[in-house]
């Protein structure tokens, strides 16, 4: 499992690639995201879905989904 807080973002990029699998979906845990700063961690090719807790610092998850998957 990966943790994404500051600039995590680029060292899952750059773990992605050196992959020879491509992952459908990315869980996370512990992102420290608020609703405010969420759009700042983009990975191509991935869509960032968040449950950020409110009202409080730390916790929060996430999930980066394949673009190439369709949900609701």
């Amino acid at each position: 499992m990966l943790e994404i807080s500051g600039k995590k973002s680029d060292k899952i990029s750059n773990y992605l690639r050196s992959l020879d699998v491509n992952l459908s979906i990315i869980g996370l845990t512990k992102t420290w995201l608020t609703d405010n700063c969420a759009n700042l961690y983009n990975i191509s090719g991935y869509k960032l879905l968040t449950k950020n807790r409110k009202n409080k610092s730390g916790g929060g998850i996430g999930m980066y989904v394949a673009e190439q998957i369709s949900f609701s």
